[in-house]
């Protein structure tokens, strides 16, 4: 059995024929309503999310209150699956290793999961090429850049705080969600975006000047948030982060 990715390749592997090969035992699917092709296909209307295993509940828990059904992906997952997916989650998680954007690491970044890494930077690229809407959330943000030829700040200050306030450029997909030019985030990171990547665009930044939200000038609806969306904070953040995740399980349809 070939598995969706190899570890230091983006391509991903395909069987004999160039048929996607099938892995039944690797796809967990979490579910409002019957999850089986034939079902949905028969269903007035469907949204499939996919999402790494990797992921906290908190991210599941959001997607439910969106009314989709959810793929969890592992590396066996078969390539047809993802492919009928209506959106992809990169959730959060330990730092990218460095080596995927040509650096070496410090003395501040945390030991690499390469095969996490691999996967998520595979899904990711092939998403991209599918035009499928990606929600990059934390690393998830980080992944998207790298993907995309970034490149990320190993270190950075006074961001593993409570709260922060992050500016908004109003054109923007969160500028619609948000309604007003500024708004307070949660962070929990220590790494950020350094170069910006192929197609992307800044739509929101920290006071000190840190890249907090970027979006695709290429692409119907990528975005990336180094905050965590899924985390309650504020009312007005909640509701707010509400009506990204309803947006986003919905872009493709819409």
């Amino acid at each position: 059995m070939q598995p969706l990715v190899s570890i230091r390749k983006f391509k991903v592997k395909r069987g004999r024929n160039s048929t996607p090969k099938l892995a039944k035992s690797a796809i967990h699917a979490y579910r409002t309503s019957c999850n089986c092709i034939r079902c949905r296909r028969n269903a007035r209307w469907y949204h499939l999310i996919a999402i790494t295993r990797c992921a906290g509940f908190s991210y599941y828990s959001k997607l439910r209150e969106c009314g989709v059904n959810i793929l969890e992906i592992t590396p066996e997952t078969k390539l047809r699956q993802f492919d009928e997916c209506d959106g992809l989650v990169l959730p959060g998680g330990r730092d990218v290793c460095p080596d995927w954007y040509g650096e070496e690491p410090n003395q501040h970044t945390q030991p690499p999961d390469l095969n996490r890494d691999s996967l998520e930077l595979a899904l990711c690229k092939r998403a991209l090429n599918l035009d499928m809407p990606i929600l990059g959330v934390c690393r998830g943000h980080q992944v998207l850049n790298v993907a995309l030829g970034g490149t990320l700040l190993q270190n950075i200050e006074d961001h593993v705080v409570s709260r922060h306030k992050v500016s908004i450029e109003p054109d923007s997909f969160l500028g619609f969600v948000a309604g007003e030019p500024e708004m307070y985030v949660n962070s929990l990171h220590h790494q950020a975006i350094g170069q910006l990547g192929r197609n992307l665009r800044v739509i929101a930044k920290a006071e000190d000047g840190t890249i907090e939200a970027i979006q695709s000038k290429k692409h119907k609806w990528v975005v990336g948030v180094q905050w965590h969306p899924e985390m309650g904070l504020t009312p007005r953040f909640n509701r707010e982060m509400a009506e990204l995740w309803r947006i986003f399980s919905r872009a493709r349809s819409s």
